[in-house]
């Protein structure tokens, strides 16, 4: 009979440490560090090169235009890929409060690799839901030497 009384107060317990860790990770801190594989971003990321990635634009919606994000892959969910934003001039529009800055449609994001010849990306699989995105690139930190602040909308 103990144990029944316990159970609800331990699934409390439960709950509100998953939502501490939930909103640590996702909003208090909302940076987390990605090892890149493949070579279909190539010569701007190349295999095993340490990006450190934010969630505050995915979340608020402003996405760039040459924006690098991370999303998983729309057919493969167990796969995570790292393209730029490419985006005609439809599908900016102009953010109200700010009239100098361009901002991508949140619906679907056209995803694009520097090295055409070896990316899979929205020329094979069409635009991704703006929901499969992860986060965005912020600056690559290794290898040292290759240590770039990745500029945005350039």
């Amino acid at each position: 009979m103990q144990l029944l009384k316990k159970i609800p107060h331990n699934v409390w317990k439960a709950f509100k440490y998953y939502s501490y860790f939930y909103i640590g990770t996702n909003y208090l801190c909302p940076v987390s560090i990605v090892v890149c594989k493949g070579e279909s971003m190539e010569p701007t990321i190349r295999e095993n090169d340490v990006l450190l990635t934010e969630k505050v634009s995915i979340r608020r919606q402003h996405l760039k235009n040459n924006d690098i994000i991370i999303f998983k892959h729309p057919f493969k969910s167990d796969r995570t890929v790292c393209k730029r934003v490419a985006v005609d001039g439809y599908e900016e529009y102009q953010d109200m409060e700010d009239l100098d800055e361009n901002y991508i449609s949140f619906v679907n994001v056209t995803v694009r690799g520097d090295n055409e010849s070896s990316s899979h990306d929205s020329r094979d699989y069409g635009p991704i839901p703006y929901g499969l995105i992860e986060s965005r690139a912020v600056m690559k930190l290794w290898p040292v030497k290759d240590f770039t602040i990745f500029k945005r909308g350039v």
